[in-house]
């Protein structure tokens, strides 16, 4: 796995504290700095993909929504498709934590869809999120 400068994993764990605490408008600069470096060093990848998701829910968080589709959508399919490559390197307990961004993705697309009135595409993430959490 591909490694950042601690500058940028620090200002990205900064941001995810804080959209935990759904305090987006102070995670924002944090999350968009993080996504932006992240992206231009890493343009492919888990992390690239880990940095989009966290972005995407902090836009959806401030109700952002058109900005933030595109980044949930490249997070979720950036997160399955080097998923299983990633999280068998880790140790178990980063595992956990690591794995939960993919299904905290698939809740924030359910909450995008909910709050744009499409009830066919929530239906379809709810789905995903559903298989996924009988899996865990």
């Amino acid at each position: 796995m591909a490694a950042l400068p601690p500058l940028i994993e620090c200002m990205g764990e900064v941001g995810r504290d804080l959209l935990e605490q759904k305090d987006y408008t102070r995670a924002e600069p944090f999350l968009r700095w993080s996504a932006d470096l992240t992206e231009k060093r890493l343009p492919e990848g888990w992390r690239r993909s880990s940095s989009a998701s966290a972005w995407g829910g902090c836009l959806l968080g401030q109700k952002k929504y058109a900005e933030a589709e595109p980044y949930l959508l490249k997070g979720f399919e950036g997160l399955q498709k080097y998923e299983e490559k990633t999280l068998k390197r880790c140790v178990p307990e980063r595992r956990r934590t690591e794995a939960a961004k993919l299904t905290e993705n698939l809740k924030w697309l359910v909450q995008l869809y909910e709050e744009t009135h499409k009830p066919e595409e929530a239906a379809k993430w709810r789905k995903l999120l559903g298989e996924r959490t009988r899996k865990e």
